[in-house]
């Protein structure tokens, strides 16, 4: 089962290609709320679950799966049951 915090990085990742705007560490730390050095790290780790390639920060199809199907989650702070989404 997915975190929260990993559950709203693949979501940020989603609308960033939905609205053809470039991703970098940088607009998705910015739009997560967080510092680039956890950005890396939450990259990372979606990266080795296969769910984003990290160099590209962009979504693998996996990870666009798992984005797509699971409740939407409008800010970090606000928590959602991610208890359906699981890691393809």
């Amino acid at each position: 089962m997915l975190e929260h915090t990993q559950l709203a990085a693949l979501q940020v990742l989603y609308q960033l290609a939905r609205s053809d705007r470039p991703a970098t560490s940088r607009s998705f730390s910015d739009l997560l709320g967080i510092s680039r050095l956890e950005a890396v790290r939450l990259l990372d780790e979606l990266h080795a679950m296969g769910l984003v390639d990290a160099d590209r920060v962009r979504l693998t199809l996996s990870g666009l799966t798992v984005a797509v199907s699971c409740p939407v989650v409008v800010r970090l702070s606000e928590r959602t049951d991610a208890s359906d989404c699981r890691a393809a």
